[in-house]
């Protein structure tokens, strides 16, 4: 038996594998004050998204959302000084 000699068939990507190809244009603020936590959502967000600004407190987080065009705010809740909900209480106003 003789098999016909070609290209290989061109590999279909899965849904999963062409999501990663490609990042969605959005920006992201993630505040958390936990290192590991952060670097570790961050390493996540960059991977999906085009632009993710990473703080470690709520008064750097409203710095930041006043001086860029922020689409989605992923915080940390329970953090020193300016919780989670207080920030994001005084982007709202």
């Amino acid at each position: 038996m003789f098999a016909k000699l070609g290209k290989p068939a061109k590999k279909e990507l899965l849904p999963m594998e062409k999501a990663s190809q490609s990042k969605i244009d959005i920006s992201v603020l993630l505040v958390e004050d936990e290192t590991h936590a952060r670097i570790f959502t961050e390493t996540l967000l960059n991977k999906i998204v085009t632009k993710v600004y990473s703080v470690s407190s709520g008064q750097e987080g409203l710095e930041v959302f006043k001086n860029h065009a922020i689409d989605i705010v992923v915080t940390d809740i329970q953090m020193p000084r300016l919780s989670g909900l207080d920030m994001l209480r005084q982007m709202k106003v």
